[in-house]
């Protein structure tokens, strides 16, 4: 089956269509504005979203809708991805010990 003519790829990366992506977000967000839970997990602070959308103003939308009766749950520490070293030698010397 031949794909659809109306198939588009997503970009390659955020830097490559910021305005587009921001536009894209804001509609996904505007269009679950008050009609469902919205889940968002992020590695940056919130403040640090806003430039994220390339627009001001569509910036200000998106975020007010995002944190209009919002739960924020920050979490601090070590990540598991990329642990310390200290963990790592400790991991790896307790999984050569156990097999």
């Amino acid at each position: 089956m031949a794909p659809s003519a109306t198939a588009t790829a997503p970009p390659a990366a955020a830097d490559s269509a910021p305005a587009a992506l921001g536009s894209a977000t804001y509609e996904i967000i505007r269009q679950r504005y008050q009609h469902g839970a919205t889940i968002i997990s992020s590695n940056r602070d919130v403040d640090e979203w806003y430039p994220l959308f390339g627009d001001a103003l569509l910036a200000s939308a998106a975020m007010d809708r995002l944190l209009h009766n919002a739960h924020i749950v920050v979490m601090n520490g070590d990540t598991f991805r990329n642990p310390p070293p200290a963990k790592k030698s400790r991991r790896a010397n307790g999984r050569s010990a156990a097999g």
